[in-house]
This record gives C-alpha cells, sequence and structure tokens, in this order.
C-alpha cells in the first residue's frame, strides 16, 4: 500500500474504535514520513483518547510546526492542553483554530468549554451559542450551553438547553442527567426524576446515570428510593466519589451522623479536592456541635471553592458559636458580597452586628429575613410598613412575630407608636393577650387567629426598632412596661407567705423544644442542683409545658414547690411571679417576662448566646433588673450554677 493509503486505513480503524490497529498503522506512515502532518496530529488524538495528554500535545504540536494552517490541528491541541490541565494555553489554541476557521463550530463549543474550566463562564456562554449559531443540530454545544447556563444557577435556560440537546440526540445520556440536575436546581423535583430515570433506562450500566437519579429521588424527599439506586451506583463504580457524598447526604437527613460522616470521607478518599463533599462533612460537625472540626471542615471547602457561599455562610456559624465574632462577621460578609441575591447572609450579617452592639448597622441585615423563604407572612397585608414617620392619627397594626419571649421584648415599644400619633392594635398569642393588656399605648389588642379590624400601616412587633431607628444607648429600658393584674395577684398572697424561706425564687429551665438550637439553651431540672446547697431559700417552679415534669423529682435537696398546673398564660405567671425575690431561669419567654416586670432575675447563658444579650456582659441594656451568667466554655452548665450559688450566698450574708 501507498502512504496515503496505509493512511487512510489507519483512519478507518481509528473510527472504528480499534486502537491498536489504527496505531500500528500510523507508525508506519511515519517510519516513511516522519513529516508526515495528518497522521502526527491523528496519532495525538488517539493518545489523547488512550487517556495519555501530555504524548498527544507533543504529537500534535510536530503537526502544527509542520502545518500551521490547519485549524483543526489546534483545535485538537487545545482538547489535548486541556486534558492535562493547561486551560490558559487551550483557550489560546482554540483561539488560533478560530482564526485560521471562524465558522468552525466544534472550535467555539470547545472553546467554550476551556473557558468554562478557566472560569469565565460568561465568555464560554457566548462561545457555546456561537457554535449553535454555526450548527444548530451540534447536541455537545447545547448540552455545553446548558451546563454553563446552570453554573450561573439561570436553571430554567439551563434545561432548556439541555432538552433541545436530547431532542437532537435522543440517546444523549449526559445530558438527560445534566437535565435532571437543572430541573432539581430549579425545584422540579419530579420532573428531575423522570429525566435521571430516561438516562438509566438509556445505559443502565452507567454509574453517573444512577448517581444523579439518587441525587433526584433525595431532593424530591424519596430517602428510600435515594439509598436503592445510590448503593446500585456505586455497585457499577465502588470509586465513584459524587455517589458516595450524597448517599452521605441522605443518610445526614436521617440523622445518621456516623453513617454520613463515612460516606463523605470515603468521597475525599477518592477525590480530595471535592469541596461539596467537604462541606458535608463540615455539615455532619454542625450537627453534632463539634464546632472546632466544622470550622476546620468548611475553611478546607473555602481553599477548594473560593465562592462557596454556603462554604462562607457555615464557617462563619461555627466562627459564632467558638465565639470569634470578629471572624464569624468578616465570613457572613463575605457571603453577601458573594451572593448579594441571598437574604440568609446579610441576616447573617446583621445578627452580627446586633450581637457586637453595632445596632445602626445591625437593624438593617435583621430587617433582610422578610426576604428569606420562610419569612413570606410579613408579605400578605395590603396595608403599607410603616417607615417610622408620624403617624398622625392613623390606625397601625403591630403584628406578632417570633416566639413569646422575642413579642414581650418588643412590645415595649407600643408607647413609642402611640407618641407618634398612631393608633396600636396590637395582635399576639390568646397566652400573652390579657398580659399585654397592661401596657401603654396599646388601643386594641386581638389574638391571633381572629379577624383583623381597619388599620391603615402595620410593622411587626420585632422590626419597630429598626424602623424606628433603635441604637443601643437608646433602648426604651424603662421597667416595668408590664404588670401583673392586682386581682390575680391578690389570690396568690396568703398561698406564698405562708412558704418558708428568706429568699422567694422561682426557676425555669427550659424553653419550647421546637425552637432550633433549644437543646442548647435548655437544660434538665437537676443541672440546677448547685443552688439546692444554699440555705434560707425556697424554690417554686415557673416551669410549663413537657420538661414541668421534672419539678416531680427534683435533685437532692432542692425542695420545690409546683403550681404550674394553676399556671393558663404569661398574665397567670407574672401574677405568681410578682411575689418571688428572685427568678432564676434559662434563655426563655421567662426571662423576658420578668425583666418585663421589672422583678430581679438571672439568666444562665449558653457559650455563645442570642444577640439580644451581646457579648460578655453580665447586664443587658433591655432589662436593668437582669443579671447574666454565661458558660465558660460551650455545654459547661455546672460553672455557671456554680457561680449563682456563690452569688445568693453573698446575696443572704
Amino acid at each position: 500500500m501507498t502512504t496515503e493509503e496505509t493512511y487512510e486505513l489507519a483512519v478507518r480503524h481509528h473510527n472504528a474504535g480499534r486502537f491498536p490497529e489504527a496505531e500500528t498503522l500510523y507508525g508506519q506512515v511515519l517510519d516513511r514520513r516522519a513529516d508526515h502532518a495528518p497522521s502526527l496530529q491523528r496519532l495525538g488524538v488517539l493518545r489523547q483518547q488512550q487517556g495519555r495528554p501530555a504524548e498527544a500535545v507533543e504529537l500534535i504540536l510536530r503537526a502544527i510546526n509542520i502545518d500551521p494552517t490547519t485549524a483543526g490541528y489546534h483545535c485538537n491541541l487545545g482538547t489535548a492542553l486541556a486534558a492535562q490541565g493547561s486551560i490558559d494555553d487551550a483557550v489560546a489554541a482554540f483561539e488560533r483554530a478560530l482564526q485560521l476557521q471562524p465558522k468552525l463550530a466544534a472550535a467555539w463549543s470547545n472553546l467554550g468549554n476551556a473557558l468554562r474550566d478557566a472560569g469565565r463562564v460568561d465568555r464560554a456562554i457566548e462561545a457555546y451559542r456561537r457554535a449553535i449559531a454555526l450548527d444548530p443540530h451540534l447536541a455537545d454545544a447545547h448540552n455545553n450551553l446548558g451546563v454553563a447556563l446552570n453554573q450561573k444557577r439561570r436553571h430554567e435556560e439551563a434545561a432548556a438547553a439541555f432538552e433541545r440537546a436530547v431532542s437532537l440526540r435522543p440517546d444523549f445520556v449526559a445530558a438527560y442527567g445534566n437535565l435532571g440536575e437543572a430541573l432539581r436546581s430549579a425545584g422540579k423535583f419530579d420532573q428531575a426524576v423522570t429525566a435521571c430515570r430516561k438516562a438509566v433506562a438509556l445505559d443502565s450500566q452507567n454509574a453517573q446515570a444512577h448517581g444523579n437519579l439518587g441525587t433526584a429521588l433525595a431532593a424530591a424527599g424519596r430517602p428510600a428510593e435515594a439509598l436503592a439506586v445510590l448503593t446500585r451506583a456505586l455497585d457499577l463504580n465502588p470509586l465513584f466519589a459524587p455517589a458516595h457524598n450524597t448517599l452521605g447526604t441522605v443518610f445526614l437527613e436521617q440523622k445518621r451522623f456516623k453513617q454520613a460522616a463515612d460516606c463523605f470521607r470515603r468521597a475525599l478518599a477518592m477525590a480530595a479536592r471535592f469541596p461539596e463533599a467537604q462541606y458535608n462533612l463540615g455539615r455532619v460537625f454542625v450537627e453534632t456541635q463539634s464546632w472546632d472540626e466544622a470550622r476546620e471542615a468548611h475553611a478546607r471547602a473555602i481553599e477548594l471553592r473560593a465562592d462557596y457561599f454556603d462554604a462562607h455562610r457555615s464557617l462563619g456559624a461555627s466562627l459564632r458559636e467558638l465565639g470569634r465574632s470578629g471572624e464569624a462577621l468578616e465570613c457572613f460578609q463575605h457571603a453577601a458580597e458573594l451572593r448579594p441575591d441571598r437574604a440568609e447572609a446579610r441576616f447573617d450579617v446583621g445578627y452580627m452586628h446586633l450581637l457586637r452592639g453595632n445596632y445602626e448597622r445591625g437593624w438593617t441585615g435583621y430587617e433582610a429575613r422578610w426576604e428569606m423563604a420562610d419569612r413570606a407572612q410579613g408579605q400578605t397585608f395590603g396595608q403599607p410598613r410603616w417607615d417610622g414617620c408620624d403617624l398622625a392619627g392613623r390606625c397601625i397594626l403591630l403584628w406578632a412575630e417570633q416566639g413569646f419571649g422575642t413579642l414581650i421584648q418588643f412590645v415595649r415599644f407600643a408607647p413609642l407608636v402611640a407618641a407618634r400619633g398612631g393608633q396600636a392594635i396590637v395582635q399576639c398569642p390568646v397566652e400573652l393577650r390579657r398580659l399585654f393588656q397592661t401596657c401603654r399605648g396599646i388601643n386594641q389588642i386581638i389574638e391571633i387567629g381572629k379577624s383583623l379590624p381597619e388599620f391603615d400601616v402595620q410593622c411587626a412587633l420585632p422590626s419597630i426598632a429598626a424602623v424606628t431607628g433603635t441604637t443601643l444607648a437608646a433602648i426604651p429600658s424603662q421597667v416595668p412596661y408590664l404588670s401583673p393584674d392586682p386581682s390575680l395577684v391578690k389570690g396568690w398572697e396568703s398561698r406564698i407567705s405562708r412558704e418558708p424561706g428568706r429568699l422567694k425564687i422561682g426557676l425555669n429551665w427550659a424553653g419550647n423544644p421546637r425552637q432550633g438550637d433549644d437543646r442548647h439553651r435548655s437544660f434538665r431540672l437537676e443541672t440546677m442542683a448547685p443552688l439546692a446547697a444554699v440555705n434560707q431559700v425556697r424554690f417554686f417552679s415557673l416551669q410549663k409545658g413537657i420538661a414541668a415534669k421534672d419539678a416531680q423529682s427534683p435533685p437532692s435537696g432542692l425542695d420545690i414547690v409546683d403550681w404550674t398546673m394553676e399556671l393558663g398564660d404569661f398574665a397567670d405567671t407574672a401574677a405568681l411571679m410578682s411575689h418571688l425575690d428572685l427568678v432564676i431561669t434559662s434563655d426563655t419567654s421567662v426571662a423576658h417576662l420578668a425583666g418585663a416586670l421589672g422583678k430581679p432575675v438571672w439568666v444562665a447563658l449558653k457559650f455563645a448566646a442570642d444577640w439580644r444579650w451581646l457579648e460578655k456582659r453580665e447586664d443587658s441594656p433591655w432589662y436593668p433588673t437582669m443579671r447574666l451568667f454565661r458558660q465558660p466554655r460551650r455545654g459547661d452548665w455546672p460553672s455557671v450554677f456554680t457561680a449563682m450559688a456563690a452569688a445568693l450566698r453573698a446575696s443572704l450574708n
């Protein structure tokens, strides 16, 4: 055979996937003609297909030195350079190919891939669109365009691109998987499952397709199916790191923390530079309150992906729990800069400013909560939100948002609203109705669930501080601003007076268990055992709810009077509290009630306490009669109550 005939036969073998035969024939051509550029570049392509990109680059460059004007050579060089990680050189190679042949659609698509790998996603999208304009039937270009659009969180557009790809190539397994990812990201979980099932049907031995389906099923809230599919993916490819990662997220949702951590560690063992797995491992540490480990995991995720929004937020949360508020604030600010469209990060920034006492900046971020998905209630009123201006006799609805303690804390602003000329209607839970009737400046109280009267403007109670620009120095801190009902007070008088003890102290140890961090702010009654060693004290339970049963078996020596079955609402609790000398409580509504009544109150705070208690202070600008006892270390309640017991003894001397 002639040299050209040998070359033609080599190409046919190559195109048919018979690589050894093709390699032999290319070699024969080059033995005859070492400068045969087509054979050099085709052998380079073959080396690239064999996973040997460095050899591919060398061979294709030799071909280009012989024939620098063939656009296809430069295009194939770009592919090989990209495969070995030389992304900038790959971009240059594709651009050279397009200088030689501007209408080469495949080169535009490949240029888009290199630009996307270089993080220049907007330019990549432009390149893919050029490829599609030149060849509308190029399925790969539509698929690649979808990938880039998905990276930009343009999920609906991405889905449309993937749908076009699979319409052009109905057996395009990867495009179906990508379509599922885009639909999942857009919140269309059932459609995502359908798309991923098509990929699995097309290639039942494809681990990636099974992995995508498992991810879609997990997002759709179908964990049992997800586990089965992900297990199948790992049967097909035990080294498939993304499937290990997704399997870990399913275990994490089921609170199976050890199994979840094992999955994430396996994923990282197989793919060390896997930011999602690193981030998810950090989530396990967050759930188990291992804050140092969480900080390390999320910092590592950010090292792997500098623009990882969720990791920046989680790192900030870990630092906040570790008491490193300045660093936490920096993390949240970085997250807010990365995603200004995400209200959660702006809320985080506001929270940290409030914690650090910078109320001027803090309230702005605190108000970002209305843009968060779980706070849509604030947008349901047709009446405008009050902007703080003079109300000139208009009627304003101050409506209930957040828990009992927060409402008690912020109802103090009702007189301020009245001072600005408003007629205030306060909406509140039935448990607070009678108590709030004692607050000045309120014209009408409406229980939640009851029909609202006409009103002109509205404001959530906790938002009044932001609307009025309240600073740390200008908190309306005069107490009491709530009062017990005199008739209810009298009802307790004789019973309380018969109880012995120089000091009568009310105890409360737990809040609402449905509150997100209740397990760390609350404790068992037995935790307060050091108080039992103080003489001349009589204790009274103020604890309601499921934790009230602790009063039936108090720690040794802590004799506690329990009349809480007679407490129907906060007005009843306020009346009993009025006869007490001191209230000792966890960080819950009882603390706010005692503070609002002007009663001496000691609050036991976890190490990283809520924003309203500020940092490192033993007093509260919100409640002048309050004293704060903080954990010196995470979880160290014994030190808190040892300190309280010592303070009690000192007060009796």
